[in-house]
């Protein structure tokens, strides 16, 4: 049961992500200004080392790599302050 739980949920939180990355508009400045802070912020306060290590995963994942390049050191930052170490 957990586990269809946790399936469905990954399905949910992973599609809001990429609907999120293909939105009109998106820049890699507005992704490093004011996307993957927001973000960042709901990872952190998720304290489960495993959900942030997932969250992070569907942020990769969703969003194109030269909007990741652009971000690195505040992507860095929020990684190094996860539970998932």
């Amino acid at each position: 049961m957990l586990t269809r739980q946790r399936k469905d949920l990954q399905g949910l939180v992973g599609g809001n992500f990429e609907r999120l990355a293909h939105l009109n508009g998106i820049t890699a400045e507005h992704y490093r200004d004011i996307v993957l802070p927001s973000l960042g912020e709901q990872v952190l306060a998720c304290n489960d080392g495993l959900a942030q290590d997932y969250l992070l995963h569907c942020v990769v994942a969703a969003f194109p790599d030269h909007f990741h390049v652009g971000a690195l050191t505040p992507f860095l930052s929020i990684l190094g302050s996860t539970d998932a170490k």
